[in-house]
């Protein structure tokens, strides 16, 4: 019966392309199986994050329940599932043995979310094996092709798709292919509004004081400063990862602006029953004194810190629905495995 349940609301959620819709959205999950590492060879810090993660992904963990949990919220508006990079721990023995973790948690995904489709960017972890980018490419690559509009070829680990008049774009925070994204961009005419995936955010985040952005702030600089020229101009919606913590970050310049949001679905302080008080502190003490230490992280703060308009992070874990209808956008935070209501709601375009 859920298998046919889900076949309708694809086939109902495929007529309705120009009409409201909605799609499952999940941060970091470092997914992991003992089978797949050497331990003798990985690094202290290696072997606590597999602590961390076997303990996530042990049978009725959190991680289980944090995915049957955002399961529930299927309904025939329901278009997609999206998650944003670092979908496995990485560190395996070998090619092979990612090859094998991305499997594993693919079949999951659609074990649980059935014939919508799922798709995902590579995270810095999923990169962090011996032929990290291989296995991405042999393995994951020709995953998303089947779950991809047949109008939306995949080349590489980056991709883009169209619904009607919105469009999804997908960097790899590794590999980011430029040209790529600047062509999807460029050429979706009277875009409504512009989604961007990445396990990097395309601006800077304030807990974050090494400056991981896509292209990073070195050779690549201008790539990067041409990328958040293109989605500023577009008004982009950013979503990503990496940074362990949910937040909402408004910049703007002039009449454009960036949202930026970062999502986190890994573990949860069992002292919180729901998502602590936000911290509004973009440049916090820890950035300003990273920021005295590193003069080019100064620069690099510096240049986008004036257009902050709004900062809120909470730490905590959880999954989201982000609801499409016509020109409005929300975004709607679940704790961790609570799916009877959202514990945070923000109106992202109105």
């Amino acid at each position: 019966m859920k298998r046919f349940l889900l076949l309708l609301f694809a086939c109902i959620s495929i007529l309705a392309q120009d009409g409201a819709y909605e799609f499952i959205l999940f941060g970091d999950i470092h997914y992991d199986n003992l089978d797949c590492h050497e331990n003798e060879k990985l690094k202290p810090y290696q072997l606590r994050e597999q602590k961390r993660n076997l303990e996530h992904w042990k049978p009725g963990g959190l991680a289980e329940r944090m995915l049957k949990a955002g399961s529930t919220k299927i309904n025939p508006s329901t278009a997609f599932v999206v998650q944003v990079g670092d979908i496995t721990q990485g560190d395996a023995k070998s090619l092979d043995a990612q090859k094998q973790l991305f499997r594993e948690i693919s079949e999951r995904f659609k074990g649980l979310f059935g014939e919508l489709p799922f798709y995902y960017v590579k995270g810095n972890h999923d990169h962090r094996s011996p032929g990290g980018a291989k296995a991405f490419a042999e393995e994951s690559v020709p995953f998303l092709k089947t779950q991809l509009p047949k109008d939306s070829p995949i080349r590489n680990s980056n991709y883009s798709f169209a619904r009607g008049k919105d469009l999804f774009v997908f960097i790899d925070c590794q590999q980011p292919d430029f040209e790529l994204v600047k062509n999807a961009i460029e050429n979706h005419k009277d875009t409504r509004h512009l989604f961007v995936f990445s396990h990097y955010p395309a601006v800077g985040y304030p807990t974050d004081c090494r400056g991981w952005v896509l292209f990073g702030t070195g050779k690549n600089n201008q790539k990067r400063l041409d990328l958040v020229d293109l989605l500023y101009k577009k008004n982009a919606i950013m979503i990503f990862g990496h940074v362990h913590t949910n937040s909402l970050t408004e910049f703007s310049d002039n009449d454009k602006r960036i949202t930026q949001i970062s999502i986190h679905s890994m573990d949860a302080n069992p002292k919180h029953k729901n998502f602590p008080n936000p911290a509004t502190n973009f440049m916090h003490g820890g950035l300003k004194k990273a920021m005295e230490d590193k003069p080019p992280l100064a620069k690099f703060i510096n240049e986008f810190a004036p257009k902050v308009k709004d900062h809120k992070r909470f730490g905590g874990s959880g999954f989201a629905i982000v609801k499409i209808d016509g020109n409005k956008v929300a975004y709607d935070l679940y704790w961790t495995d609570q799916a009877d209501k959202p514990s945070i709601s923000w109106n992202l375009r109105d």
